[in-house]
C-alpha cells in the first residue's frame, strides 16, 4: 500500500508539532461499502505505524450508515452533539445504533453549549452541579470546585 506520509497535508501548529490530515477525496457511488472495507482498515492500520493518533471524521450517524459501518474499524468511537439542534433523543438513538454493531464508544462530547453562571449535568440515576468562573472572576481566585453526587465521588 501506499505511504500514507506521502498523501497527508502538514498545517503547522504555533509552539507544537504540525498537524497530518489526510482528505477522503470525491464522494464514492457507495460510501458505506467502501468504508467497510478490508482496505479501509488496511489504511488505518498503516497510519497507525506513522502517527500517534488516528483522528476520523465522519458523518453524522443517525442519517446515513457511513459512521456506523466505519465503527467497526477504529479502536474509539467518539460521539459528538451539537447542543440545541440535537435531541436527547438523538444522541441515545445514535448510541443505540452503534451499541447494535458492538462498536466501541469511548464517550459523548457536547459541543457549543452555552456558557452559564452554573451547570448541570444528569445521566441516569447521577447528576453533577458546578459553578462556571465568570469571564470577571479575578485570576489571584481559586476555580470553583464541582459538586459530585455521593454515586460519583
Amino acid at each position: 500500500g501506499a505511504d500514507p506520509k506521502g498523501l497527508v497535508e502538514h498545517i503547522p501548529i504555533e509552539g507544537g508539532p504540525s498537524l497530518s490530515v489526510y482528505t477522503s477525496g470525491s464522494v464514492p457511488a457507495n460510501p458505506s461499502e467502501l468504508l467497510s472495507a478490508r482496505r479501509t482498515r488496511a489504511l488505518f492500520n498503516e497510519m497507525a505505524k506513522h502517527y500517534e493518533y488516528v483522528i476520523v471524521d465522519s458523518a453524522p450517524i443517525l442519517p446515513v450508515s457511513d459512521s456506523v459501518a466505519l465503527s467497526g474499524a477504529v479502536d474509539g468511537v467518539l460521539i459528538v452533539a451539537h447542543a440545541g439542534l440535537v435531541t436527547e433523543s438523538n444522541v441515545t438513538e445514535a448510541a443505540e445504533r452503534l451499541d447494535r454493531v458492538t462498536a466501541p464508544v469511548v464517550g459523548v462530547v457536547l459541543n457549543r453549549a452555552a456558557k452559564t453562571a452554573r451547570t448541570e449535568y444528569r445521566y441516569g440515576g447521577y447528576s453533577t452541579v458546578a459553578p462556571v468562573a465568570s469571564d470577571t472572576q479575578r485570576s489571584d481566585q481559586p476555580a470553583p470546585t464541582p459538586i459530585a453526587t455521593p454515586a460519583e465521588a
